[in-house]
């Protein structure tokens, strides 16, 4: 019996977890979408801003962006 108990609260805990790291990165562009199949469709997305740096193996790569988007940029 109190195995029992134990897998249920296993199961609520574990559907607990899943169901509240589903949503994790949801945030996706805003798109129309232009042609649309059973198999595929086409987007047009809406303009966006996307920063990007180069790695090499004297610098963070991370760092870099981490730096831009607090602030420490030309414009700040």
């Amino acid at each position: 019996m109190k195995i029992n108990i134990f897998i249920k609260k296993l199961i609520i805990i574990t559907l607990g977890f899943m169901l509240s790291t589903v949503v994790i990165a949801s945030e996706e562009a805003k798109y129309n979408i232009v042609h649309k199949t059973n198999i595929y469709e086409i987007r047009l997305y809406t303009e966006r801003l996307a920063v990007e740096t180069k790695y090499n193996s004297n610098s963070s790569a991370f760092r870099k962006l981490f730096k831009y988007i607090s602030g420490a940029n030309n414009n700040s």
